[in-house]
């Protein structure tokens, strides 16, 4: 009985201890789950949250990748805009440039044209096609040529005058400008100091007064077309002489000479 009941409890407890044994074995395989369970989703935690930082690091880097280019677009966008705003400043300097060259191109035509249509003669209805200032060069260079005060003389000026009759009526200012110093003597004449008259015109109520030298030159190139010229059929000073001034054989002679003069001073001023 003794021996049954020892062996009935050695039974007992290895069946105890095997209980025991399973248990622990359930529970270190339960555990072992678990901890792989744990693992696992550690894991796969871990590697989402890897993965999300390379995703916004990927995308910061693409970011700042598009800032990096934007940035060096604007940069040669705004280089581009200096370079063209520097083209545009070059090409219009180019232009005034061109534009002062094509003027002085254009005025050096002008002026080589307008010295070649000039006609230095005596001859009264061939006009010279003098500007008023190369008139006026002329009148100086002549004052100077005999020592006369330009202010003092009633020419001084009037080369302005001399052009507007050359054009309106056709007769030589040369011619006139000679006729008005012989006549007025150099300015020294009465008719010429107190009436503006260098020409010695008379009208039908006597002795012709002007406001000027100037309107003097211009009436005077209009009797002498309108009454020499075209009334009388006039066309040298040999003609005109004898209606101009009859007391006077040699005027055409006198006017002509000093014409002549008049034409080798304004050679050496002009050309």
């Amino acid at each position: 009985m003794t021996a049954t009941r020892q062996a009935y409890r050695t039974k007992k407890e290895v069946s105890k201890a095997r209980w025991y044994y399973r248990c622990i074995m359930c529970i270190l395989i339960v555990f072992t789950l678990i901890m792989t369970t744990v693992f696992h989703y550690t894991n796969m935690y871990y590697e989402a949250q890897i993965s999300r930082i390379n995703f916004d690091l990927r995308r910061e880097f693409r970011y700042r990748y598009k800032q990096d280019v934007l940035l060096m677009e604007i940069d040669q966008n705004f280089r581009m805009m200096e370079l063209r705003s520097e083209a545009y400043k070059q090409v219009a300097l180019l232009e005034e440039e061109l534009a002062d060259v094509k003027a002085q191109l254009e005025e050096k035509q002008a002026r080589e044209a307008q010295l070649a249509s000039i006609q230095l003669t005596s001859s009264p209805f061939t006009i010279s096609n003098l500007t008023g200032d190369q008139f006026n060069l002329v009148i100086n260079a002549l004052l100077d040529r005999y020592d006369i005060s330009h202010t003092e003389n009633l020419l001084y000026q009037t080369g302005y005058a001399l052009e507007q009759m050359e054009k309106t009526h056709g007769v030589n200012g040369l011619f006139v400008m000679a006729v008005s110093w012989m006549e007025s003597g150099s300015r020294t004449s009465d008719l010429a100091r107190s009436h503006n008259n260098m020409t010695s015109i008379y009208g039908g109520d006597g002795l012709n007064t002007y406001s000027s030298p100037s309107e003097c030159i211009i009436n005077t190139g209009r009797i002498l077309k309108d009454n020499y010229y075209t009334a009388k059929g006039c066309r040298t000073a040999n003609d005109i002489g004898p209606i101009y001034c009859p007391p006077n054989p040699n005027w055409a002679n006198s006017i002509t000479s000093f014409c002549n003069t008049i034409i080798h001073v304004a050679e050496d001023v002009i050309y």
